[in-house]
């Protein structure tokens, strides 16, 4: 089987998003063919850590929005935009690779967020969409009377 990732934080030995992109594409790796689009900014310490510990089923792709373009990544202002056109330039990095790889499966591991798109889906591959979580707000009638 083979298996198209999207995970847009993903690093090893770190929590939250980028750990969970990394212990999930490590994971399916354990089963299946796994390729793995990321930012090029977790190239070196991927690299890093699939040199001392090596991973035969996982593959990883790099891409990032040109320099210019780190500017809305400065606090939290436009790191949802920055994010949505990253998966725009993953979606066309992926489908180069679905012309090349006959994959079964394309995963969308990270963000976590339900209201955060992917494009994968957009491809003619089966897609699977999550672990997915989200902060929406507590129904007042479930919050205790203060």
């Amino acid at each position: 089987m083979k298996v198209l990732i999207s995970a847009y934080a993903c690093e090893p030995h770190k929590g939250s998003e980028p750990g969970v992109g990394w212990n999930w594409a490590k994971q399916i790796a354990k089963f299946a063919e796994a390729w793995v689009i990321t930012r090029a900014n977790n190239r070196e310490v991927i690299e890093e850590e699939l040199k001392k510990n090596p991973e035969t089923n996982l593959h990883f792709v790099y891409i990032d929005l040109p320099k210019w373009m780190t500017f809305w990544k400065k606090g939290r202002r436009g790191v949802h935009l920055y994010y949505l056109l990253w998966q725009f330039a993953a979606y066309r990095k992926a489908k180069n690779l679905s012309e090349k790889i006959d994959f079964d499966l394309t995963h969308h591991i990270t963000f976590v967020n339900d209201w955060t798109p992917t494009f994968l889906s957009l491809l003619e591959i089966p897609l699977i969409w999550g672990p997915i979580g989200s902060n929406s707000p507590i129904p007042k009638q479930y919050l205790p009377n203060t």
